[in-house]
């Protein structure tokens, strides 16, 4: 026979009657107030000190009147002060915190006395802290605490942080931590019935009274709640939960469930009468501190000398603990059924050496079917449990049959919410006999950092525990142990699915009719025609080719996430595929377009940004500027064209018919109308002495015969040729070219130097005597110079003989930055001498007999018949403090700077034509320009035929 012990004696709650002395009271009119507004008109009872509100003296909010506290605010409240509460307040930051806390907080005797609300509606707190207070008291009062802490408060106004009677107070996501009384409590004469849920409460109770951390009176109409709470203790006299009616008011119904409960004097203790738990899924873990049997330390407690405490107790897990479950006096909790078992998990509980699962300590039969004692045994079982069979006045326990443990694992599984990169939960397939768990994921999973989830029997422990990312790359053992000591080793596999994506082509023409014998190529693998799936793909980027006689060659790449791809794919029928390359050139082609609208012909080229302008002498295509003058495409005349990379267009349509071209005076765009190359004699012995002459710019190709240079042996379809004539001719291509004439280009500059040029659409060709290049080797580079130094183009000796051919390059109108030479600047010369790597400036001696000599004229024409070597030279520089404002400018602009006498400045087109002329008038001249049109005009200085400046102007 054991010794009978009594266990718990729970504390009752001492109310203290509240003195005030008010010293502002707000008016009571529906008034909506801020901490702000009160320290405006509380007459120093409200003040704003250092940054913090302070309450100074006594404070009512009167009924009706609401405080709104919408920012992050400290209000500090004057020791002895407690705010009395009629109306409401609502303290819910919008960002960070309120903190309600003591002037003075060097001792709890300096502490303000907490709060008291009495019949206040709709006070909701959330984000609020309250430290170094008496505590909060509700008397029929509604409240809401939502992400509130509550650390350090005092007992001086009531017994508990948050103290209600009549009422039933909301108190969830809070904090709780090292109070001096219990964190939640009421008195024993009233009644409530709070919903006390996702709290955490750490040590309260400081002062070691003899009060659970949540100590409640009797209920009111509604359950109370005290759900998915963790409690943990420190103080030796302090328990964890207490729910009491011990004065018989109405009928308590209380719902404890989730809760963790450890390290406390005890567990739930359920006293009085009239009490009806339900007390489910909670864990009850060594609460055994005050290590003293006679005075505490159950897991759970019922006790009542009256009628009415009874309980549902299910699957909760109690040990550690000095008694697991205790009943006393009259209660009548139930463990469990025959057709409800209990399944609650008792191990580890005990005292003085012996294990105390359940004490019946009553006259009364308990049911305790189907739960787990720490054993498989039902004789253990039966040691664990203290009842009648140990005391005959004592009631039976019936828990046979027990519920067993073994270990094992019930299911093993990664879910999607738990692993991002699933989209489906995976459940493993679990061998019990060979203890080998095997799960297969999708195709792609990373399996370094899967989070598992593990379900086993309540109780059951496995090392390592789900919930924790691991890797799998290797098999993972899981040892699963009971509370008896049973241990199984399960191991873990991990395999994840091979790709098998596949890609299917589906291609059209250009009427979006099925072509079914192309060939495609992907990643590097040709099928056969008409083959347009590719299978055994994992994810990636693929390249691809699309191919078939007749059509454009059509390239892509495809991106494969983790589904099969379906591309469409269609194919342009090939007219004339004119090249387009990066830089400047010239274009023709010898179709007449379908549709000739340039937007239409070049609108792959507009949307992709790669063409900078075209333009002949009809107009300019500009789409970057939103200019079209041109509109629709001639093929009687030829394009220049600048793109700032290679492409290429497709000219669909009829071949030219008529292949007679008029030319005018000066300056022609050539276009070739063949379909094949032909020899330039051909076409330009029919210009009857009308062509000074032929520039090819796409390869620096010249025809100028008075210059003593024929480099342009052919001409290309797709290409168009500049041509310079001294009156009207025409020409005709002939209708039929017999095979392709294979096409001479300049040679390459072979010899590593130190220049580099652009080439620009604007250009001016200089012919080098044959008698100008003695005294140069084979490797030499002679190389044409702006006044600023700038290299504006080269030429090569070659061991050839005749006149060389160097293309001078003017400014690119289409760049903000100077690229060449401006209209009527001096060109300057230099030699590289590679085999020695010296740079001479050389001097030339110009045949006047040409249309130009030593200054850049865009188109024109110049010929050196010697070189002379310069000791010095002299560049022009900057030294006016040139400038022009506004710049852009649309009305007038100004031209300021410190110039010599008789200085002009001219208004240059990018064409070259001059449209006004100035001469300055001091060093400020104010110009009209309000009858320019829309575009980029150079601004050009000169000294006489000195030019001293160049500068843009947009004109917008």
């Amino acid at each position: 026979m054991r010794n009978v012990y009594f266990f718990l004696v729970i504390a009752a709650l001492i109310v203290f009657p509240f003195i005030s002395s008010a010293q502002y009271i707000t008016p009571g009119n529906n008034l909506n107030l801020t901490l702000d507004e009160l320290v405006n008109t509380s007459s120093g009872v409200v003040t704003f000190v250092d940054g913090a509100y302070q309450i100074n003296s006594a404070f009512t909010l009167s009924a009706t009147d609401t405080l709104r506290i919408d920012q992050e605010a400290i209000v500090r409240i004057a020791s002895g002060i407690r705010p009395q509460i009629y109306g409401t307040i609502i303290s819910d930051p919008e960002s960070g915190y309120v903190h309600f806390t003591a002037i003075d907080t060097t001792s709890s005797s300096k502490n303000y006395k907490g709060f008291r609300f009495d019949d206040s509606p709709s006070n909701v707190f959330r984000n609020t802290i309250f430290t170094y207070g008496g505590g909060i008291q509700l008397i029929g009062t509604e409240a809401l605490f939502e992400y509130c802490t509550f650390r350090k408060n005092g007992s001086s106004n009531v017994s508990a942080v948050i103290t209600y009677s009549s009422c039933s107070p909301i108190i969830r996501y809070c904090s709780f931590i090292e109070n001096a009384r219990a964190a939640i409590g009421s008195g024993a004469n009233v009644n409530g019935s709070p919903r006390i849920m996702y709290n955490v409460f750490i040590h309260n109770t400081t002062d070691n009274s003899n009060r659970p951390q949540i100590n409640l009176g009797p209920g009111a109409a509604d359950s109370i709640y005290i759900v998915g709470n963790y409690i943990e203790g420190f103080y030796t006299r302090a328990g964890g939960i207490g729910i009491s009616n011990l004065m018989a008011i109405g009928s308590t119904k209380v719902v404890v469930r989730d809760n963790y409960v450890i390290n406390n004097r005890f567990g739930y203790t359920q006293i009085g009468v009239n009490i009806f738990g339900h007390i489910v899924d909670n864990y009850f873990i060594d609460n055994n501190i005050e290590n003293s049997p006679a005075l505490g330390g159950s897991g759970v407690n019922f006790l009542t000398s009256g009628e009415g405490n009874t309980a549902i107790v299910k699957r909760n897990v109690i040990k550690g603990n000095l008694w697991g479950a205790t009943i006393q006096g009259n209660a009548n909790p139930q463990f469990g059924t025959e057709d409800d078992p209990g399944e609650n998990v008792f191990y580890e509980n005990g005292n003085s050496g012996i294990t105390y699962a359940l004490y019946n300590n009553t006259p009364l039969n308990v049911t305790a079917i189907g739960n787990y004692w720490g054993t498989n045994d039902p004789n253990v079982a039966e040691d664990y449990i203290f009842h009648k069979p140990d005391d005959a006045t004592l009631g039976l326990v019936t828990y046979m049959p027990i519920k067993t443990l073994e270990p094992k694992i019930l299911t093993f599984l990664f879910s999607a919410s738990e692993n991002p990169q699933l989209t489906l939960d995976v459940y493993a397939d679990i061998n019990h006999d060979t203890h080998t768990i095997n799960a297969t994921l999708p195709p792609g999973t990373d399996v370094t950092v899967l989070v598992p989830e593990i379900v086993v029997e309540l109780g059951i422990i496995t090392d390592p525990t789900g919930g924790q990312p691991t890797d799998f790359r290797l098999p993972v053992e899981y040892n699963v142990t009971t509370p008896h000591g049973d241990v199984a080793v399960y191991t873990v596999t991990v395999d994840v699915q091979p790709w098998d994506l596949k890609v299917t082509f589906i291609v059209l023409d250009e009427e979006n009719n099925p072509i079914g014998d192309a060939v495609i190529t992907f990643n590097g693998v040709t099928n056969v025609a008409g083959d347009y799936q590719f299978a055994g793909l994992s994810p990636g980027d693929y390249d691809y080719t699309v191919e078939l006689d007749g059509f454009i060659t059509q390239t892509g790449q495809v991106e494969i996430i983790d589904q099969d791809v379906t591309v469409t794919v269609v194919l342009e029928e090939i007219g004339q595929l004119v090249e387009l390359k990066e830089g400047w050139s010239m274009i023709s082609s010898y179709l007449v377009p379908e549709d000739n609208d340039l937007t239409v012909i070049f609108a792959k080229q507009t949307l992709a940004g790669n063409m900078v302008i075209m333009l002949n002498n009809a107009g300019i295509f500009w789409p970057g500027q939103n200019i079209n003058t041109l509109k629709t495409w001639n093929p009687y005349i030829g394009y220049k064209l600048k793109m700032t990379e290679d492409d290429f267009v497709n000219f669909k349509g009829l071949e030219v018919v008529d292949k007679t071209i008029n030319l005018n005076k000066g300056i022609n765009y050539l276009p070739v109308l063949t379909n094949a190359a032909i020899e330039s004699a051909v076409i330009f012995e029919q210009l009857d002495g009308q062509l000074i002459l032929a520039f090819d710019i796409n390869n620096n190709l010249i025809y100028w015969p008075e210059g003593g240079i024929n480099t342009l042996l052919t001409l290309e379809p797709g290409s168009a040729y500049l041509l310079n004539l001294v009156g009207p001719a025409s020409l005709t291509y002939p209708d039929v070219i017999d095979g392709k004439i294979k096409t001479t280009k300049l040679p390459a500059i072979t010899t590593a130097n130190p220049w580099s040029i652009v080439k620009t659409g604007a250009y001016h060709i200089i012919s080098i005597y044959e008698t100008a290049l003695t005294g140069f080797a084979a490797e030499d580079i002679i190389g044409a110079f702006s006044s600023k130094g700038q290299c504006v183009g080269m030429v090569q000796k070659y061991d050839q003989t005749g006149n060389l051919g160097l293309v001078v390059y003017g400014n690119d109108f289409t760049t903000d930055e100077v690229d060449g030479l401006m209209q009527n600047e001096e060109i300057h010369f230099k030699v590289y001498r590679a085999a020695t790597g010296e740079i001479e400036e050389i001097v030339p001696v110009w045949d006047n007999t040409k249309p130009n000599e030593g200054l850049f004229v865009e188109y024109g024409l110049s010929a050196i018949s010697q070189f002379k070597a310069e000791m010095t030279s002299v560049t022009i520089t900057d030294k006016y403090n040139f400038s022009l404002y506004p710049n852009p400018a649309a009305e007038s602009v100004n031209i300021v700077g410190s110039f010599p006498k008789f200085v002009r400045a001219f208004i240059v087109e990018p064409t070259g034509r001059i449209v006004n002329q100035i001469e300055l008038n001091g060093n400020f001249t104010k110009v009209d320009i309000s009858q320019l049109k829309s575009g980029i005009y150079l601004i050009q200085l000169f000294d006489g035929d000195q030019l001293l400046f160049t500068e843009k102007m947009l004109v917008p």
